[in-house]
């Protein structure tokens, strides 16, 4: 969805067909560049962030650390705040289109 999402702001389809390998590989390297910092707590709200736990929790360990609160609750998390992106994006692309823009 949230592909979905980002591609009503794009009018080209050459570029909407790679959003998803795009974002989704940008999604684990910046994971990975987080670890960089190795800071402890950075690490755990990596593991939080990562969106690859969509789509198999508990399958990407981010620095050798499971996520910090179980692999539920991180679900949760991670689909509450993509939940709140798309309808963010989707809330903005209805309000530009009632301005005509």
């Amino acid at each position: 969805m949230f592909i979905l999402a980002l591609g009503l702001f794009i009018r080209k389809n050459a570029l909407y067909v790679p959003l998803g390998i795009v974002f989704g590989l940008g999604t684990i390297l910046l994971d990975e560049v987080v670890l960089i910092s190795m800071n402890k707590g950075t690490i755990q709200f990596a593991n939080i962030l990562a969106a690859p736990n969509l789509f198999s929790p508990g399958q990407l360990v981010i620095g050798g650390q499971n996520p910090p609160l179980g692999l539920w609750a991180t679900y949760v998390i991670i689909v509450g705040i993509y939940a709140l992106l798309i309808f963010a994006l989707i809330k903005f692309w209805h309000k530009k289109q009632e301005r005509g823009a």
